[in-house]
């Protein structure tokens, strides 16, 4: 009788385990497919811009980050740069995309001031404090963005 507890008793453990390890299997395909899914999304975004771009790595939200980040390489500026997915957002998606813009015209716009009075200096800008939504505002160009933070 005991014999027969312990072969059905090992009997169910194998059929639970193995349904258990089946279950895991399909979880991670299925994310895998959303992760492509994402990604791609994410690409056909960054489509908008006269520009080709690798994707590098993704990174799912977490407990620290509430959004997805999906870090691309620039090649008309040869940088990265990132893009944020935040599916519960209005605006799916947020990039850093127009600093690339900015901060190239803004290191050539200062190499000519900076030119004449050291000519073998060489500048580069960096933006700190300029959001998409100011961007999305009005500003299209360095000198707009020059004017609005010296006035």
């Amino acid at each position: 009788m005991r014999k027969k507890f312990y072969i059905i008793l090992t009997i169910c453990l194998v059929i639970g385990i193995g349904g258990c390890i089946g279950k895991e299997k399909e979880e991670s395909v299925s994310k895998e497919t959303e992760v492509e899914a994402l990604k791609n999304e994410a690409m056909d975004y960054l489509s908008k811009y006269d520009d080709e771009f690798e994707p590098l790595s993704f990174t799912l939200k977490n407990v620290m980050e509430h959004y997805h980040t999906l870090v691309v390489h620039s090649k008309k500026y040869n940088t990265n740069f990132k893009v944020y997915i935040d599916e519960t957002d209005e605006d799916k998606f947020n990039d850093n995309y127009f600093l690339l813009d900015l901060e190239q015209a803004g290191s050539e716009y200062m190499n000519t001031i900076v030119k004449k009075f050291f000519p073998n200096a060489v500048t580069k800008i960096e933006l700190l404090n300029l959001t998409l939504k100011a961007y999305k505002e009005g500003i299209d160009n360095f000198e707009d963005y020059y004017i609005v933070i010296n006035f």
